[in-house]
């Protein structure tokens, strides 16, 4: 799932993501915008703190592209 669905199924835990991925809210939004891409640590955590929901291929489209 995108960022930015998993923000549209979970309103007002942005924050709480935030902190758990250990970044801010700002950021967050920006990566959910397509404006940012996440550092591998940072997409790591993101994975973790939405238990999967959120998952590598969402956050790293370069990844997809690579063979």
């Amino acid at each position: 799932m995108k960022l930015k669905d998993y923000f549209k199924l979970k309103p007002g835990n942005r924050l709480k993501l935030a902190r758990a991925a250990g970044t801010e809210a700002a950021y967050l939004s920006q990566i959910a915008g397509g404006h940012k891409i996440p550092s591998l640590q940072l997409a790591r955590a993101i994975r973790d703190a939405t238990q999967g929901q959120v998952s590598y291929d969402d956050l790293l489209p370069e990844l997809e592209a690579t063979p």
